[in-house]
C-alpha cells in the first residue's frame, strides 16, 4: 500500500512538473503550449515561418543565418564590430547575439576550435566561446557530442 502511494505521488510531482513547464513554453503566435522546448521550437519553425526579404533584391529567407550569407553576396559590409574582440557581423542583431559570449558565464567553450577544427559557425558567429579549456578525461572514448573540451 505504501510503494502504491509513493508511485501515486511521484505522479502527481511529475504531472506538475509537466503542467509548469507548460505554462512556460508557450507560443507567443499562436498560445499553443509545450512540454519540451523541442516541441515549441519545432511548432514555431513549421508553423509560424520566418520572412525575411533582402531589401536590395527582395529573395525571401526563412533562416537568418541564410539571409546573413545572402547579404555577403551582395557585398554587404561587416560593419558592426565587436568591441571586445574585434569580430564583425552585417547585422547589428547578431552583433547583440555575439556578445553574450564575452558577457554570459555560462558560455561553453567551442567543441570545433578546441578541436582544431574549422568552426563552420565562426563566419556568422559563433555562440560558444573561441577559447582554450581543459583536455577531456577521455579523449579518444568520449560520448559528449561537441564536447567543449580538448580532445587530441
Amino acid at each position: 500500500k505504501k510503494k502504491i502511494r509513493e508511485v501515486e505521488e511521484n505522479f502527481q510531482y511529475q504531472k506538475e512538473k509537466i503542467k509548469k513547464k507548460e505554462d512556460i513554453l508557450k507560443c507567443d503566435e499562436c498560445g499553443e503550449t509545450f512540454s519540451e522546448k523541442i516541441n515549441q521550437r519545432n511548432h514555431i519553425k513549421n508553423s509560424h515561418p520566418k520572412n525575411i526579404s533582402c531589401d536590395i533584391c527582395d529573395l525571401i529567407y526563412h533562416e537568418s543565418w541564410e539571409y546573413e550569407k545572402h547579404l555577403e553576396s551582395h557585398q554587404k559590409p561587416k560593419d558592426k564590430k565587436c568591441e571586445m574582440c574585434g569580430k564583425a557581423f552585417i547585422l547589428e542583431w547578431r552583433l547583440k547575439q555575439h556578445m553574450h559570449v564575452h558577457t554570459n558565464p555560462k558560455v561553453r567553450n567551442c567543441h570545433y576550435y578546441n578541436n582544431n577544427k574549422v568552426c563552420p559557425f565562426d563566419d556568422i558567429g559563433c555562440k560558444f566561446k573561441h577559447a582554450d579549456s581543459k583536455q577531456c578525461k577521455h579523449p579518444t572514448s568520449c560520448k559528449i557530442k561537441l564536447c567543449p573540451l580538448k580532445h587530441l
